[in-house]
């Protein structure tokens, strides 16, 4: 994430604290999506509420 104090990029661990690329809804991502990309582009969306429950994502196959 940019630090805007310095002008150089920060890593933060958290996509939850950046807030940068974080969507507030499906339609709005949806919407996006159809505007900013192409099929071949191959956007990957994560929904972070999934993270660390019984229908977190299995990255593993």
């Amino acid at each position: 994430m940019p630090d805007f104090e310095n002008q150089e990029a920060r890593w933060e661990r958290s996509l939850a604290k950046i807030g940068i690329g974080c969507l507030p809804d499906y339609d709005y991502t949806v919407q996006l999506l159809a505007d900013y990309t192409v099929p071949d582009d191959l956007p990957m969306v994560i929904d972070l509420d999934r993270i660390g429950t019984d229908f977190d994502y299995d990255f593993h196959n």
